[in-house]
């Protein structure tokens, strides 16, 4: 079995950040969430997804009940957080 041996740095070599920009673009990413959500909601599953800053959930009946506000950090501002390893 052969090992790959391509790098970062190699020519051939296609990271996946740039891959998942590529589905971002061309809608590939959208279309497998709303597939998803048609999954779930056909076994009759609610689906939970944040939109504008608010947290809903989807119901499969196409109800949806809002559940919270993400608090948003002001323009200019940010938050610190740190976390304790236990090595």
């Amino acid at each position: 079995m052969k090992k790959n041996t391509r790098t970062r740095k190699d020519k051939g070599a296609i990271d996946a950040e740039s891959i998942i920009v590529r589905w971002a673009k061309a809608g590939v990413l959208a279309e497998a969430g709303r597939a998803a959500i048609a999954r779930s909601h056909a076994q009759g599953r609610s689906v939970t997804i944040a939109e504008e800053g608010i947290v809903y959930h989807l119901h499969p009946d196409g109800s949806r009940t809002r559940v919270r506000t993400i608090p948003t950090v002001p323009a200019g501002k940010y938050t610190q957080h740190t976390f304790k390893v236990k090595l």
